[in-house]
């Protein structure tokens, strides 16, 4: 399928009636495949949290399914000056680690193909790790904080640590954040799920880190997590979205 997208991007570049034909010949090469890919509903994560930030534009997600193994499948799909990209993931959500990755992108605004199109050209990849990992396509709900199960209340803390800003903001005194935790809470006790280190990428200054909200698995006991950073790139605040599993059945020990 990437040498699809290549094709289809080298066609672009050499003329616009090769670019007309080669995208009617892909639409209707992927359109068979396209009638078996069932869209979930896009969802704004930030919908939950109450902040009066300005953002260029949100990115949306997408959950395609639950397994009964503890797995999830999601997308999310961010547009900004330089394009679209769709990442497209699997994750254990009792061991935390993504068993399945795929980026789908394109990097030209004058493109014809994107959103759901973009999504078409890969389907078969879609397709095939959902049947592999037994995902199934059962909708839920995206829920602020607190989580009520089994009459305990959850919360989820974010432990920020911060230093000053090694980019160029015309200021020296901007906090910016280096790293964080993100734990769960209940009944005086506390969990951390997980930790990230805000400063992996040297373009980008993460202001802030906020708890957007969760999912809870149609499948006893499994939630996904979500928070949200809030970063400067491209001179303007963008949002990126951490997802976490967490697996109730197993407590706080």
């Amino acid at each position: 399928m990437t040498n699809v997208i290549q094709r289809y991007k080298t066609n672009f570049i050499g003329g616009s009636m090769k670019l007309l034909f080669f995208t009617f010949f892909s639409l209707n090469i992927h359109l068979l495949f396209s009638q078996e890919l069932d869209f979930p509903p896009k969802i704004n994560l930030f919908q939950h949290t109450v902040s009066q930030a300005y953002f260029h534009e949100l990115p949306y997600a997408r959950i395609w399914g639950w397994s009964d193994e503890g797995k999830v499948a999601y997308s999310v799909d961010r547009s900004n000056l330089t394009g679209q990209i769709i990442d497209f993931i699997i994750l254990d959500l009792v061991t935390n680690n993504n068993v399945f990755e795929l980026r789908m992108a394109q990097y030209n605004h004058h493109y014809t193909i994107r959103d759901e199109a973009l999504y078409i050209f890969y389907a078969t990849d879609i397709l095939s790790a959902l049947r592999i990992h037994n995902i199934i396509n059962e909708r839920t709900d995206f829920l602020p904080f607190p989580l009520r199960a089994n009459s305990i209340e959850y919360n989820i803390q974010i432990i920020v640590e911060y230093q000053k800003d090694q980019m160029d903001l015309g200021r020296d005194d901007v906090d910016v954040v280096s790293r964080y935790m993100v734990a769960i809470t209940a009944n005086d006790r506390r969990k951390i799920i997980a930790n990230f280190d805000a400063l992996s990428n040297v373009f980008i200054s993460v202001f802030n880190v906020y708890v957007a909200g969760y999912f809870l698995s149609p499948f006893e006991g499994k939630v996904l997590v979500v928070v949200a950073e809030r970063f400067w790139v491209h001179s303007m605040f963008e949002l990126r979205y951490r997802f976490i599993g967490l697996n109730l059945n197993i407590g706080l020990n």
